[in-house]
């Protein structure tokens, strides 16, 4: 949750979308290359890598393609493709199906073997790093899994955002960079249709902005395990910046309501001091306007992304009532006495005002 008061550190990030990255590259998989590694050749998406692209001291026997393009979509897609990873044996071991944004080392027998086996940022080639800076909410794409091993049913698909430097998944103990949030399921079913998945972000505890996302899919969620049968299509990865209120309090009282955007506080006369305001994105930033004039409160919440994405953001309006020490009397009546009470006034506006002590004949003292 992201608090009215903590998003004032974003004004000293002036430059920082110049630099920005909330989406990762050809994350619809239309965009294809040929790749060889030896005498073995296929095509991987532009930005992604498989076996093929991968390193390693195994690579010999392990780089081969696993990797396809599919003319197989998801509902309703406007794209021409897919990609598709596949499993197969290796030795008698099961070599999943894997595509990363980053580069695939092959050092290991043993599946299990994080030593050898994993997943990295390539600091070296930008086509196995993903640069990527925003903060998103959720982590959304559309799979199709065929998984024939009853034991281990379950494929695997995450994002890890982490800082500058070298990071591994599974991670290791030469790791360099910090972890900003992850987004990870392990338990993506084996059924015969496509999937939406929507998969939250959980953010570490800091404010460092991320500098890369490493992104993995497999066709098992253990190392090793899994049918050398097992497959499964990906296709329009998305990731989501919530821009919506979350919260809204007034003097400790929560007038909060889901999906409401007009709100009725004209009992109550506005004081900055006393609101505080939450919304659901974890990036996102609230800003506040007052019109002195009419009374209303303009709340502005704006997604991590806005600077990708110029509609991502959502607009409230709280009518509060006018401040007492604005108010102008219009008495009409014969000039009141001392010491006596004015009942039932009005001001210009005709906004009812309960009463008022006069004090003497030239000014009026206490109202309420």
């Amino acid at each position: 949750m992201k608090k009215l008061f903590s998003l004032m550190c974003l004004a000293c990030m002036s430059n920082f979308g110049l630099y920005a990255q909330y989406q990762v590259e050809n994350s619809d998989f239309e965009e294809w290359e040929d790749v060889s590694y030896s005498s073995k050749s296929g095509q991987e998406p532009v930005n992604w890598n498989s076996f093929l692209t991968g390193s390693g001291s195994l690579k010999t026997m392990a780089g081969y393609e696993q990797l396809y393009i599919c003319e197989e979509t998801r509902p309703g897609s406007e794209g021409s493709y897919s990609a598709k990873i596949t499993a197969r044996s290796v030795l008698g071991v099961i070599a999943q199906g894997n595509m990363t944004t980053g580069c695939i080392n092959m050092g290991s027998m043993s599946a299990a073997d994080s030593t050898g086996n994993y997943n990295y940022t390539n600091l070296d080639d930008e086509g196995q790093s993903e640069a990527f800076t925003g903060l998103p909410d959720s982590m959304h794409v559309w799979v199709y899994f065929y998984g024939a091993n009853t034991s281990y049913p379950y494929a695997k698909a995450n994002t890890i955002l982490h800082t500058d430097g070298y990071y591994q998944d599974p991670r290791g103990n030469d790791i360099t960079a910090d972890v900003v949030g992850i987004a990870e399921t392990k338990m993506i079913e084996s059924l015969d249709e496509w999937q939406e998945l929507s998969i939250p972000f959980v953010y570490n505890d800091t404010t460092d902005r991320p500098a890369y996302a490493l992104v993995t899919f497999s066709t098992n969620a253990t190392p090793g395990k899994g049918n050398k049968n097992d497959y499964m299509y990906i296709d329009d990865l998305e990731y989501i910046y919530n821009s919506e209120l979350s919260a809204l309090t007034y003097d400790g009282t929560d007038y909060f309501v889901e999906g409401q955007t007009e709100y009725d506080l004209s009992e109550l006369t506005y004081d900055a001091e006393l609101i505080a305001l939450e919304s659901n994105g974890h990036g996102a930033s609230i800003s506040t306007s007052y019109d002195e004039e009419t009374y209303v409160l303009t709340i502005t919440v704006e997604g991590d992304n806005i600077s990708d994405d110029s509609t991502n953001y959502h607009k409230y309006n709280v009518q509060f009532a006018c401040s007492t020490s604005e108010v102008e009397l219009s008495i009409t009546s014969t000039e009141p006495e001392e010491g006596t009470y004015l009942d039932n006034l009005y001001n210009v506006n005709n906004d009812h005002i309960v009463r008022v002590w006069v004090t003497d004949t030239t000014g009026i003292g206490s109202m309420w």
